[in-house]
């Protein structure tokens, strides 16, 4: 398992998830872009991601979702605004 990229299937996010779903309720996808491995979740879902056409393409596709919360925002340390590199999808504080 590679855990040096962004890919969940690849990560171990993913296999985290599979193994905790049961137990929890609410999910917090930070950094969601516009795909999910929480869209199929049952239960509450809070998306975060600070570039806002890719959340609102996100907040378009069908869920399973009892809730879902779709924010046009990133989350940090400290408020501000910090500058999106698009060719890396990265920011930089």
């Amino acid at each position: 398992m590679a855990f040096d990229n962004c890919n969940s299937r690849e990560n171990g996010e993913y296999l985290f998830f599979q193994n905790i779903k049961n137990n929890i309720n609410v999910i917090f996808d930070v950094g969601s872009s516009d795909f999910s491995d929480y869209i199929e979740f049952e239960k509450e879902v809070h998306y975060f991601d600070p570039i806002v056409e890719s959340i609102q393409r996100l907040e378009k596709k069908t869920n399973k979702n009892s809730k879902s919360y779709f924010n046009y925002f990133a989350l940090g340390n400290n408020n501000g605004k910090i500058y999106y590199y698009p060719k890396f999808q990265s920011l930089l504080n």
